[in-house]
């Protein structure tokens, strides 16, 4: 798994798993193997942060920290699935 840090001024620290291939979404469903390459991130800078956000925000409304399970649609919008 990739792993992002994020601390309280936004910047962005990556450590990207080794991989040769990713499991993508398609358009109108379904999913297909694309090659990719160890440079390739799962999640932009900003798509990070903003998760780093929302993950702030949860551990505010329940007064601790949380582990969250989150997705990315196919148009890369962000959805939290548990808490």
């Amino acid at each position: 798994a990739d792993t992002y840090r994020v601390n309280r001024e936004g910047q962005v620290r990556s450590e990207l798993a080794p991989r040769t291939r990713a499991l993508r979404l398609l358009p109108d469903g379904g999913t297909e193997w694309a090659a990719v390459t160890d440079a390739d991130p799962c999640l932009t800078e900003a798509e990070a942060r903003a998760l780093a956000e929302i993950a702030r925000r949860i551990e505010s409304a329940f007064g601790a920290p949380q582990d969250i399970e989150w997705a990315l649609d196919h148009q890369r919008h962000l959805h939290i699935l548990q808490s």
